[in-house]
């Protein structure tokens, strides 16, 4: 387990929050129990999952949890649909950009090498294709059901 990625995560919610104060008046525990969570000296202390959940609520954001997705090796994706109109933009950008994400790639397929800078913007153009497809399933998921007559 990577505690250190989950005690950054924390301290991000923490941050995020306003401090230890701002978030201790969001969730169950007291101030120094907040701090604790955080604290790389208390490797065996870690913020419960109620608590994670009620500061990730109030952030609107989810550190701990995207955190606890990679010390996993998952990678967490939001699902949320976009409108019909964003969702077109979005999968008309997929579209574009898939075949040069794969062709980019490609020499480190074939087993070459491929410079940290191009790494990290694969990576961030397949985070993007990855939402993409996942903006797609969100709004599959509310669309209307029914026979296509």
């Amino acid at each position: 387990m990577n505690a250190n990625a989950l005690k950054t995560a924390w301290k991000l919610i923490v941050r995020g929050l306003g401090g230890l104060d701002a978030t201790a008046s969001v969730v169950r525990v007291a101030r120094s129990q907040v701090a604790a969570y955080g604290d790389v000296n208390s490797p065996e202390r870690f913020a419960p999952v109620d608590v994670v959940a009620a500061a990730e609520e109030v952030l609107g954001d989810c550190p701990m949890t995207r955190a606890l997705a990679w010390v996993a090796g998952f990678v967490l994706v939001p699902a949320v649909a976009p409108t019909g109109t964003e969702l077109a933009a979005i999968l008309a950008r997929f579209g574009r950009d898939e075949g040069d994400i794969f062709a980019r790639a490609l020499p480190f397929l074939k087993g070459g090498s491929i410079p940290d800078e191009e790494i990290a913007r694969l990576n961030a153009d397949a985070d993007d294709v990855i939402a993409a497809m996942h903006a797609l399933k969100a709004c599959l998921r509310s669309a209307p059901r029914g026979d296509a007559r």
